[in-house]
């Protein structure tokens, strides 16, 4: 049997569910269920994927699962709060040093870390008119809280219209929709192009040599003055906003976009169309990879967790996510194997 939730991070309120043929059901306050239940949070960009993947695996084992979508920081979050936690997050991003250190201070014991596939991140826009693509460096001088002067100190970032950035862009107000700070895509949108677009700049490059820190605070600063707009974990939402506002962009995964291509079109980033090809390939300078990670002592303990892990990472075919290559998928079988005193001598 399987259930979807959709939830916030902040609170136990269900927002949305994925109209997949399956039941949905609140689960009583969000943490009440049956302990032979197999339990996966994490990522809203992961989530088509990781609820497809149940679905099947509950479909070919009986196996009851729970999906969770709470965004990235928010799994993370939740498996390392303490050993009760869920089975297994998954992720738009890599766990950071804070995260692992609070799952080992929490006694939650090691993670099992799996990559899925990869992601783009795009900015889009409505179909029709408008902005083709954009440099990472006119994205930043949009975005950016704080932009440096003539002698390199920052100050406030006073660009209002598209045109003020760039001559050549549209006299359109800068109005950019995208996820919160618990989003692993937010996180790697502030780093892959925020932070780039900051090194392009000599006063940036400057900065990153002498002070590493405040470079990356700078950089991955976004303004709170109404051109940025924290558009919270839910993909469909910030679809329907873009649809109503022609002049608005906003900061997605890839497949959001591809699934969406008839209403939404994605922006070329640094001269490179975002597609599937150029994703695989790395041409699309805004490319991450997409993780899942599993408790390690519950693996071992439970052959249906280890069976969706096995799932997560096999050769199946999925609009969700771009596919690991073969050779990587191998590596990923051979981890879970390892885990599972399975590897061959």
């Amino acid at each position: 049997m399987l259930h979807w939730t959709a939830r916030l991070w902040d609170g136990c309120a269900v927002f949305r569910a994925l109209a997949y043929a399956a039941t949905l059901a609140l689960l009583a306050g969000c943490s009440g269920v049956q302990d032979d239940t197999i339990r996966l949070v994490g990522s809203s960009t992961v989530f088509p994927f990781a609820a497809r993947a149940a679905e099947r695996h509950s479909e070919e084992t009986g196996a009851r699962i729970v999906v969770e979508q709470t965004g990235s920081g928010g799994g993370h979050k939740l498996i390392c709060a303490g050993p009760d936690g869920p089975d297994a997050t998954t992720s738009s991003r890599r766990q950071d040093a804070v995260e692992a250190h609070a799952c080992r201070a929490n006694g939650v014991g090691d993670l099992l870390e799996l990559e899925l596939g990869y992601d783009g991140i795009v900015l889009a826009r409505a179909a029709g008119e408008g902005m083709d693509g954009l440099t990472r460096a006119q994205i930043y001088r949009a975005l950016a809280a704080e932009l440096p002067d003539a002698q390199c100190r920052y100050v406030p970032n006073s660009n209002r219209l598209w045109s003020d950035v760039d001559g050549a862009l549209p006299a359109t107000p800068i109005v950019v929709h995208g996820p919160p700070p618990t989003s692993g895509t937010r996180d790697a949108f502030v780093q892959l192009v925020m932070e780039a677009g900051a090194r392009g700049e000599p006063c940036g490059r400057s900065l990153a040599q002498s002070d590493p820190s405040r470079f990356a605070a700078l950089a991955r600063t976004l303004r709170e003055d109404g051109a940025w707009v924290d558009a919270g974990e839910n993909d469909n939402a910030l679809v329907r906003t873009l649809i109503g506002a022609s002049d608005s962009l906003g900061v997605m995964g890839f497949a959001v976009v591809d699934r969406n291509r008839a209403q939404l079109q994605g922006l070329a980033v640094d001269g490179v169309a975002p597609d599937r090809a150029a994703i695989l390939s790395g041409d699309y300078p805004v490319v991450r990879t997409l993780y899942a990670y599993f408790r390690e002592d519950r693996i071992r303990q439970r052959p249906a967790l280890a069976g969706l892990a096995s799932a997560m990472t096999a050769d199946t075919p999925s609009a969700e996510i771009i596919a690991l290559p073969v050779a990587r998928r191998a590596e990923m079988q051979a981890r879970l194997d390892e885990v599972l005193g399975e590897a061959a001598p």
